[in-house]
């Protein structure tokens, strides 16, 4: 069967695999209701999984995002929360400003800031 992993679970996988040293792949397949090759391919990459926040919200994703524009992404969710604590609403058009802004002011040519 084809199960996909929460990047949480990935985690849980590798620190129980640290924890429990002897545990067998086949018993963590079970455990966790996953193919034995599923486990191999996550304890391959375990000192990934074992550096993620398993209380992060992008840790019940099952994908791991890639930003393209860090410094981007960083100010916006600075202003993003900053906006929040202050009740702003916040539509995608204001949010695509903020965010050309931001590229602007970090002299970032090529962002497009494209909605999604």
């Amino acid at each position: 069967k084809r199960a996909s992993l929460t990047l949480a679970q990935k985690h849980e996988i590798c620190l129980k695999k640290v924890t429990e040293p002897s545990l067998k792949n086949k018993e963590l397949a079970k455990l966790f209701d996953v193919s034995e090759g599923c486990i191999s391919s996550t304890l391959k990459n375990s000192q990934k999984w074992l550096e993620i926040d398993p209380q992060a919200p992008e840790a019940k994703g099952k994908r791991q995002v890639r930003v393209i524009f860090p410094e981007i992404e960083e100010a916006l969710t600075l202003w993003v929360l900053k906006a929040l604590e202050n009740s702003v609403d916040i539509s995608d058009q204001v949010l695509h400003e903020k965010a050309m802004m931001f590229a602007s002011l970090y002299k970032i040519e090529n962002f497009k800031g494209s909605n999604g």
